[in-house]
């Protein structure tokens, strides 16, 4: 007799009484059969425990705490006690597609250097518009520089290789993404270039509360990525790459200056220590940078910004970078004429 199940599916929820049973059925009925689902209610208040307590399939396992404690910890609890030789994450107000586990598996057994296997995640109550995830983990990593690349709610991974592995429970936002830095570099990660997973929007999500934090979260994880290359903290401080990233405070052309040699920086040192894939690398840097002259030059901007400070800036620009800037004024010009 098998002593433990193929999956260990962890899911913490708290107040989520309106799509729990939803959610828990996505699981149940999902092609893949052999898995625990471990159910952490984090002292709900809303009638999620009593839907929970319906539920009565055997794979079910319940922990109900008596103190609320955040996602963080609940995760924690279900690593912890997950049996499974991988581990699936999924929340309490998403859906798994029916296949999910078995495409998930089935890239795991056959991909045995593949620690982490994701896919693409469907918006909905909203836009119902695709995140089309990327597939290699050269690309990921890499990608990790602008965002959280991969979805915690969608993701399979090896319990064993990341058995020390655990959220950090002193923050309240961007745990996931907080997460994903810290192991990326343990082994390969691969998303599935399809949708695994659709992803409730809705009011009462902790991710729209905590909005602000949250943005300020991701800086602070981007900083502690870009300083792998071990740039000089000195000279491009942190004060400097958060305000450029943030763009929420007025800009002088020196730091502007300062900030496009960074970028070079970057691509110079990486090219020696390949802390990221060079050909990737790259190309996430050069999207940063044309997304801050993007911003700098096409929006409107309450940070001092004006046909001055512009006309200073445009001689501080590569030959490269000066054409995108010129090229996209004249399709501006162009269009306003024609209308």
């Amino acid at each position: 007799m098998k002593s433990s199940p193929t999956i260990s599916v962890i899911m913490p929820v708290y107040n989520c009484v309106s799509y729990i049973e939803e959610a828990v059925n996505s699981i149940l009925n999902q092609t893949f059969a052999d898995f625990e689902l471990i159910i952490i209610d984090d002292s709900s208040t809303d009638g999620t425990t009593d839907t929970l307590k319906k539920f009565t399939d055997s794979r079910i396992k319940f922990i109900f705490k008596e103190v609320n404690q955040g996602v963080s910890s609940a995760t924690n609890d279900g690593f912890r006690l997950a049996r499974g030789k991988y581990i699936a994450r999924m929340d309490g107000d998403d859906i798994s597609v029916k296949e999910r586990f078995e495409k998930q598996v089935e890239v795991l057994e056959k991909n045995p250097k593949i620690f982490i296997c994701g896919g693409w995640v469907q918006y909905q109550g909203g836009t119902n518009s695709i995140i089309k995830y990327k597939r290699t983990h050269s690309e990921i990593i890499s990608e990790l520089l602008i965002h959280c690349s991969i979805c915690m709610g969608a993701s399979m991974f090896r319990r064993k290789e990341l058995a020390h592995c655990f959220y950090d429970e002193d923050k309240k936002s961007g745990e996931d993404y907080d997460f994903w830095t810290k192991v990326a570099w343990l082994g390969p990660m691969y998303n599935i270039q399809e949708v695994l997973l659709l992803y409730r929007v809705h009011s009462d999500q902790t991710s729209i509360a905590h909005k602000p934090q949250q943005i300020l979260d991701d800086i602070e994880i981007r900083l502690y990525l870009f300083k792998k290359i071990n740039y000089d903290t000195k000279i491009y401080t942190d004060e400097l790459i958060s305000k450029m990233l943030l763009l929420n405070q007025p800009i002088g052309i020196k730091e502007f200056q300062l900030f496009l040699a960074w970028i070079n920086e970057l691509v110079f040192l990486n090219r020696k220590s390949k802390v990221f894939p060079q050909k990737e690398l790259k190309s996430v840097l050069k999207r940063i940078k044309r997304n801050l002259i993007f911003s700098l030059y096409f929006k409107k901007t309450a940070i001092g910004i004006n046909k001055k400070w512009r006309s200073q800036a445009l001689l501080k620009l590569s030959i490269n970078d000066a054409f995108f800037v010129i090229n996209l004024k004249y399709n501006e010009i162009r269009k306003s004429i024609s209308k």
